[in-house]
């Protein structure tokens, strides 16, 4: 991890602009910012279309984030960001044939972000923004399956529990509409590393599924990370007052 957040540093110095390789995030932000204190609050809420877990689920729909973002831009044109949030995810997969398969799929995660921003004025109206946020994330799995066939029928319930940090370097440019309408747009790299503990009970039937054939409970510690790059990461509409 710490081979990753070094190269996660070079990479911000360096960022300009990627196609998207994996997910992206997208949100509408609009916010109050006080010209004498600099501080700004707004909600948001954003997809991300990947990401992974020990959790064998091959997903489909996107990870929901709602959260909250504070800033405090100091009169040298840099600040800190900071930010809560809350993301959920649901699958249901159902193949029916002649070997029936249903498999259900939760999650919900938890995120804080503590970050720094610089701004870098390119013109009367226009600006840059860059810098690096560093997250915690905890996240919760929950798998519920089903298999039946001619020959036996099998359930499982999965649960894992995990948190762990990330690095996102982040840029972004600003143009002011109006003296208090601003429109930005921001692009990041998110590499995350998370560790927890998935348990698991699975449960075996006989041919007639009138006798338990035999289960197998297990525990066991995991490990996984995941990187997104997002080009278009956060879209966003500040007022000024």
């Amino acid at each position: 991890m710490r081979k990753t957040i070094l190269i996660t540093l070079l990479l911000s110095m360096t960022f300009s602009g990627f196609s998207q390789q994996q997910g992206g995030e997208l949100s509408l932000n609009i916010s109050g910012f006080s010209e004498e204190t600099g501080q700004q609050v707004y909600p948001v809420f954003y997809e991300e279309l990947y990401g992974a877990s020990s959790v064998a689920i091959d997903y489909q729909n996107p990870l929901k984030i709602y959260g909250i973002t504070y800033k405090n831009i100091f009169s040298n044109n840099s600040g800190i960001r900071l930010g809560l949030s809350y993301g959920a995810r649901q699958e249901n997969h159902t193949r029916p044939s002649y070997d029936y398969t249903n498999t259900e799929y939760k999650m919900h995660q938890y995120r804080f972000i503590a970050g720094y921003e610089w701004r870098k004025s390119i013109g009367e109206e226009s600006y840059f923004s860059f810098g690096l946020d560093l997250t915690y994330d905890r996240q919760k799995h929950e798998l519920d399956s089903e298999y039946l066939s001619s020959d036996y029928r099998q359930t499982g319930e999965e649960e894992l529990i995990a948190d762990g940090f990330g690095v996102n370097p982040f840029i972004g440019i600003n143009y002011k509409l109006t003296k208090k309408i601003t429109l930005a747009a921001e692009a990041a790299l998110v590499i995350k590393e998370l560790s927890g503990e998935n348990t698991g009970d699975y449960a075996y039937y006989d041919k007639q599924y009138s006798s338990n054939s035999w289960s197998n409970i297990f525990k066991e510690d995991v490990e996984y990370e995941y990187t997104l790059l997002n080009p278009l990461n956060n879209i966003s509409i500040s007022y000024s007052f």
